[in-house]
């Protein structure tokens, strides 16, 4: 009987862990591409916050 248990706790350890796994990789993979997003939209918006930010210098030397 001890023997079933140990097999049976195992099985859903095992099973557990690989939802686990299918989950952090979804995840890994989530973030990633929104990291990515991110980093494109930042590229995007690099020379208009530039032209912006030398704006709003002028502005105030003036």
């Amino acid at each position: 009987m001890h023997a079933a248990n140990e097999g049976k706790a195992a099985d859903a350890a095992q099973k557990q862990l690989k939802k686990l796994a299918e989950t952090f990789h979804y995840t890994w993979l989530e973030y990633g591409l929104a990291g990515g997003s991110l980093n494109g939209f930042s590229a995007e918006i690099a020379s208009p916050r530039r032209r912006l930010t030398d704006t709003t210098n002028l502005v105030r030397v003036l």
